[in-house]
């Protein structure tokens, strides 16, 4: 049965709390986390060819900012 919260533009609370159960039980918050992982350390990587800077830093700090944070 598919939870009425996906393709709602609104939702409840309870719905919204199904949802992410449903989608931690599958894998998916996991799957994506691991891809996010993934795409924010090959920018990360991409920035090497840069002298250090403070400009620079502050790109690094926050990419690493984007995988931490909760929700």
């Amino acid at each position: 049965m598919k939870p009425t919260i996906f393709g709602k533009g609104e939702a409840t609370q309870k719905e919204t709390d199904e949802a992410v159960r449903i989608l931690t039980e599958c894998g998916s918050i996991d799957y994506v986390k691991n891809l996010a992982i993934s795409y924010i350390n090959e920018g990360k990587a991409k920035l090497d060819v840069l002298p250090d800077s403070p400009e620079k830093e502050l790109l690094l700090q926050i990419a690493d900012y984007m995988i931490s944070r909760e929700y």
